[in-house]
This record gives C-alpha cells, structure tokens and sequence, in this order.
C-alpha cells in the first residue's frame, strides 16, 4: 500500500491530498533519489578511504627511502672522515680501494672500516702520509740559557735516535 492510499483511507479530500504531496515533495527527496544519493556518498566513501591507504603507504614508502638515503650518506660521511683521519693522501683512492658494503655503522660507530684501513697501509703503504713525531728539548728552567731548546723536526731519523738514547 502506497502512502497516497494510505492518506486515502483517512478520508481526506484531493485538495488536502495535493497539499500533503506538495509539501512532501519540496521538504523530502523520493526514496530513489535518496537510495541514489546514499549510494554514491558510499562510493565516495570508499573511494576516499583506497586514496588515504595509498597515500599513507606512498608517504610510508617515500620516509622510508630518505631514511635509507640519509644513512648511506651518514655513512659515505663517516667513512670519508675516518679515511681522512687515517691520513690517506687522496680519499678517493683509499675509498676505491675499500669495500663499504662491510662497513656498518652500529652504536653510532663505524664497524668494518678499520680492519680494511689496517690492511691498506700494510698492503699500500705509499697512499698514506707519515706522521711525523715532533719533539722539543725539555728546560726545567724557563729563563735558563745553559740548556739548550733542542728541535727534532730538523734532524734526520739516525740523529733523533741516537738524542732520545741519551
């Protein structure tokens, strides 16, 4: 039974009928105009949520890349500093010569690393620069002229020897 029916059976007239219809018709929507409108707020909804799960995977993905970019740079920088500290005469040689992909970094130090290094400056001593050890004389009295400030930077490696054996 239609709702016009039912209105019928109220015994009300066809002006009061026309009237009933009007001000349903502007105040609320036809059930399938409603059960259209519902259904495509659904496929919005839907749609919706499958664009907000690939952009928080998307985003997740892209944080995850620069996680991994900035710890291989991390990385490149803390093996480039340790091979400057080992006094290599050109980083890019020494770093050729260097599988990093057994150099990690754990505890916030480089681990791998040394051992190669070690092996390097055994294997090729001539890519690293000699430290040079700088002695001075030692004078007990600043003022006093009888001993004299000794500089071992100019003597030659037999001399420097034969002083610190005295």
């Amino acid at each position: 039974m239609t709702f016009n029916e039912q209105l019928r059976e109220l015994n009300l007239t066809e002006e009061q009928l026309k009237t009933i219809n009007t001000a349903l018709k502007a105040e609320y929507v036809p059930k399938t105009e409603y059960e259209r409108l519902f259904d495509n707020l659904n496929a919005a909804k839907s749609e919706h949520k499958k664009k907000t799960e690939f952009l928080k995977q998307s985003a997740a993905d892209k944080l995850e890349r620069q996680k991994r970019l900035y710890e291989l740079k991390l990385k490149d920088n803390l093996v480039d500093i340790a091979i400057e500290e080992a006094g290599a005469k050109s980083r890019e040689i020494v770093r050729a010569l260097i599988d990093t992909e057994k150099v990690e970094i754990k505890e916030d130090k480089l681990t791998g690393l040394t051992p190669q290094l070690t092996e390097l400056k055994k294997n090729a001593p001539f890519l690293f620069e000699k430290k040079l050890m700088y002695l001075t004389g030692y004078s007990p009295e600043a003022s006093s002229d009888l001993i004299p400030k000794i500089n071992t930077a100019d003597m030659t490696y037999s001399q420097a020897v034969a002083f610190l054996d005295n």
